[in-house]
């Protein structure tokens, strides 16, 4: 990963647009940089999260200011009637605002430093579970394409490649789907369908895929539970129940990776990244 140029132009731009004062063109230049450039948007979320931590410590030194003034002009010799009490005089100069600035900037390094390898590993970690647990067969045993088959199997899901984009996938499953259920490795190309369709995130449709490739109930569960994560529906009723019935029956064979999606989207980087 390269690193990110965390110079002072960059943090102003950053704060400038937190607070809309960028006029509209440059507004609408910084909204396409965080849709196209993942380091740059992961900068500026960690920045809003440093600008909390700032406010929080500025709020919390007045708090204890506040009350540090408080007991001074309820002390017993300064509740004489008529007497004036004189809070005491801060000093002026440019140093009683240095630990905001310090503080400012430790938090900003630290958020940023630790928030940008968080949201790279938060925005990969779906696919990741996709490749590990729902994977792409290639060179399985099946019947060579003839007529009336039109379904080649190994150079569809071959011609993918890694990490395939959107496009790429729905061709693939409309090469796929270009069979029927007297194709000698229909079942199998339904499988891959409602493979590449979890990948999509739509489950409705793997789910109709698996059906007709008689898929087993372990990796329907599985599938059924990334698709809902790569479509961000992880505070659905239907991600909660497969969840907690995967975790319920310790002896099923998704019951450790279960827990780690659980343990990973009950975090705050979840929540916050996706």
């Amino acid at each position: 990963m390269n690193e990110l140029n965390l110079n002072e132009s960059t943090l102003d731009l950053y704060d400038n647009f937190s607070k809309n004062i960028l006029n509209e063109h440059d507004a609408t230049e910084f909204r396409n940089k965080l849709e196209q450039d993942q380091e740059f948007n992961a900068g500026y979320q960690a920045f809003l999260m440093s600008k909390e931590v700032i406010n929080e410590k500025i709020a919390l030194h007045l708090r204890d200011q506040m009350k540090e003034w408080n007991v001074k002009s309820t002390a017993p010799e300064n509740t004489e009637p008529g007497k004036i009490i004189d809070l005491p005089k801060r000093k002026t100069s440019e140093r009683k605002i240095n630990w905001i600035k310090w503080t400012a900037a430790a938090s900003v390094l630290f958020v940023l430093s630790v928030g940008i390898k968080q949201y790279f590993f938060y925005k990969t970690y779906t696919d990741q579970l996709l490749n590990e647990q729902v994977v792409m067969e290639t060179g399985a045993t099946r019947s060579e394409p003839s007529p009336p088959s039109r379904i080649n199997i190994d150079k569809i899901i071959k011609d993918l490649g890694e990490n395939p984009k959107t496009e790429a996938i729905e061709n693939a499953i409309s090469e796929l789907s270009k069979g029927n259920s007297m194709d000698d490795n229909y079942q199998l190309a339904q499988l891959q369908i409602g493979k590449l369709y979890t990948y999509l995130g739509n489950w409705p449709m793997a789910e109709k895929a698996y059906f007709n490739g008689k898929a087993d109930k372990n990796l329907m569960d599985i599938s059924e539970i990334l698709a809902l994560m790569k479509s961000k529906q992880t505070e659905t009723s239907a991600f909660k129940n497969k969840l907690d019935q995967i975790l319920h029956d310790s002896d099923d064979t998704n019951h450790d990776i279960a827990k780690q999606i659980q343990t990973k989207t009950n975090t705050i980087w979840w929540k916050l990244y996706n």
